[in-house]
Parts: C-alpha cells; sequence; structure tokens
C-alpha cells in the first residue's frame, strides 16, 4: 500500500471511530510485513492488535432555547456615569500676586476607555480652553475671583461635569 492510501485509510477508521455511539465496535490494527498499516474493526491476521481508544464524548449538544445566554441582543447596555472633579486648585484658594499662572487639575472616574473625550474649561461660565486631558493652565488670570468648571464631553454631548470651584486671584493695584 502507498504512503498516501495508508493516510487515506488511517483517516477513514478514525472517522468512523469518532463518529460512532459509545456502543462502538473494537478497533484492530494491523501491520504488514512491509509497515503499511491497516484499521478494521475485526482482526485480519494473528499480529492484529486491539486498540484501546478513549471514550467518545457523548455529551449532547445544549438546546438553544434553554442554554443560558452570555450577551442578550435586546437589552440595551447602560450608560456609563462618570464623575468628573477638580483636585487643584482647591475650593476658595487664593492665587498670590507672585503666581501668574493657575494650573487646573481634574480627574475623571471610572477612567474612559475611549479615546475621543475632550475636556473643556469654563472660566466664570464661558468656556476657555479644551484637552484631551482634564488639565488646564490659565495663564495670567485677572484680579478677582473667579468660577472654574470642567466639562467632560463624548462626541460632542456632555457625559461629565464637575462642581464648581472658586478663586481668588490677588494682584497688586496699580497706583497712579
Amino acid at each position: 500500500m502507498s504512503h498516501q492510501k495508508t493516510s487515506a485509510a488511517i483517516f477513514t477508521a478514525l472517522l468512523a471511530v469518532v463518529t460512532q455511539p459509545l456502543s462502538a465496535q473494537d478497533i484492530y490494527k494491523t501491520v504488514d510485513e512491509n509497515g503499511n498499516v491497516t484499521y478494521s474493526d475485526s482482526p485480519v491476521k494473528e499480529n492484529s492488535k486491539k486498540l484501546d481508544l478513549p471514550e467518545i464524548n457523548s455529551q449532547p449538544s445544549p438546546n438553544p432555547e434553554t442554554a443560558p445566554r452570555f450577551f442578550k441582543a435586546d437589552e440595551k447596555t447602560k450608560p456609563i456615569k462618570y464623575a468628573l472633579k477638580i483636585n487643584e486648585p482647591i475650593h476658595d484658594q487664593a492665587i498670590p500676586p507672585g503666581q501668574r499662572d493657575v494650573a487646573i487639575i481634574a480627574e475623571i472616574d471610572p477612567i474612559p476607555t475611549e479615546d475621543d473625550i475632550t475636556y473643556t474649561l469654563l472660566v466664570d461660565g464661558s468656556a476657555t480652553d479644551t484637552a484631551e486631558l482634564p488639565s488646564f493652565l490659565i495663564k495670567e488670570p485677572l484680579r478677582g475671583s473667579h468660577d472654574i468648571q470642567i466639562q467632560a464631553k463624548q462626541d460632542k454631548k456632555v457625559i461629565a461635569t464637575s462642581k464648581s470651584i472658586t478663586i481668588h486671584v490677588i494682584r497688586p493695584t496699580v497706583a497712579n
């Protein structure tokens, strides 16, 4: 028997083994004097060896009507509720005369997994800057009190807004 025929015979025998029920018949392997292997359901020669094959998995397929579902297409995913908080400066913090710029640092929880979130800095109710991270630098703010707030936006929709904080910028009075 050629190598190709031997491979075909092995494949056919194994296919028969796999597709038979639990009460499968015995399978025998015979090797002739030329080294050709034959598989059969009955011994062909005296040198045929009965194979000890593992049991076939006979677990039935689950019923699609009663099987547990890991994803229900008809359920809408709940939107993520984000919390945005300004960490620096603290509410009612005075900005001394020598400090020219004010760093605004915030955090969002949970940390977004999408890259399309932008942050907008609101100073006294007006948008003054937009960034990809919740941190800003207000350059040389005017003297007086200012309300600071940050909004997180996704697809131009506000998904979180921080509580407003007030900073008090102290600047020297210019005398005439």
